[in-house]
C-alpha cells in the first residue's frame, strides 16, 4: 500500500479503491456493487462514503453548508471549503485505518480528488492546478493514497437530471456552472496524474443515455482487476 513519506504509519493490508465522479454519476451504486463483487470473489471489503454527514462534526457542518445556511456554493472561499471537507476525512482516519487493517480492500465513495475538483471547479483555469496540488499535499500528509481512483464519466446535464430526480438539490448540485466544470476538472487531474493512478469508466452510451448499471459495474471491475493485485 502506497502512502506519503510524511504520513503517520497506518495498518495497511487493504487495497484502497476510490470511486469519483460528478453528482448523479452513480458513485453510490457502483461503490456498493464493487464491494459486493469483491465479497463474491471471496475477499473481505468495506465501503466508506464521504462526507460523513451524521458521524462527524465536520460532516455536520458540511451538510449545513450544502443546505445553504452559509450562503451560496461560492459564498465561502474555496480554501475554507477545502479545509472543511479535509477535516471530515481526518475525523474518519481511525476508522479508515481499522478498515484497512482488517480487509482485503476498502472502497471509498468520494475522496481527496473530489475536494480538489469541487472546491476548485470555479477557479480560473490557471489557478486550478496549484490549488489542486495544495489539496493533495495537505490531505495526504495524514491520509493514505489510493491504489486506484476510478472516474465515472457522465455528461453533466445527465448527471444533473439524475440528481434532480433523486432528491432536492443541495447548494453544489444546484450550481449549474459548478456542475459543468466538474468533469473538466476531473479530466485535468487525470492528465496531471494527481490523486491517482486513474481509470476512467464511461457512464453514458453513444446514444447519450445511461448505460446499464451492470455494464458499468463490469468496466469498474475490469479496472480494479487489471490494476490492483487482490490475490
Amino acid at each position: 500500500m502506497k502512502s506519503d513519506m510524511n504520513s503517520p504509519a497506518a495498518p495497511s493490508c487493504a487495497k484502497l479503491i476510490v470511486i469519483e465522479g460528478g453528482d448523479g454519476a452513480g458513485k453510490q451504486t457502483q461503490s456498493q456493487a464493487l464491494v459486493a463483487h469483491l465479497q463474491a470473489e471471496g475477499l473481505s471489503a468495506q465501503r466508506i462514503a464521504f462526507p460523513c454527514y451524521e458521524a462527524n462534526i465536520a460532516g455536520g457542518i458540511i451538510l449545513r453548508m450544502l443546505r445553504g445556511e452559509f450562503g451560496s456554493a461560492g459564498a465561502l472561499a474555496p480554501e475554507i471549503r477545502m479545509l472543511m471537507f479535509a477535516a471530515d476525512r481526518f475525523e474518519t482516519l481511525p476508522a479508515l485505518h481499522q478498515a484497512m487493517a482488517t480487509n482485503d480492500a476498502v472502497v471509498i465513495d468520494r475522496y481527496v480528488a473530489s475536494n480538489a475538483v469541487y472546491q476548485g471547479a470555479l477557479l480560473p483555469e490557471a489557478d486550478f492546478e496549484p490549488f489542486a496540488q495544495q489539496v493533495f499535499d495537505f490531505e495526504f500528509k495524514l491520509l493514505p493514497r489510493p491504489d486506484l481512483a476510478i472516474f465515472l464519466n457522465a455528461a453533466p446535464e445527465a448527471s444533473r437530471s439524475m440528481a434532480e430526480a433523486r432528491a432536492e438539490l443541495d447548494a453544489f448540485e444546484a450550481n449549474s456552472d459548478l456542475q459543468a466544470a466538474v468533469a473538466l476538472r476531473y479530466a485535468r487531474l487525470m492528465a496531471l496524474g494527481l490523486g491517482g493512478p486513474w481509470a476512467e469508466v464511461q457512464v453514458m452510451a453513444a446514444s447519450g443515455q445511461y448505460r446499464a448499471i451492470e455494464a458499468i459495474a463490469d468496466d469498474v471491475w475490469q479496472a480494479v482487476a487489471s490494476t490492483c493485485d487482490l490475490a
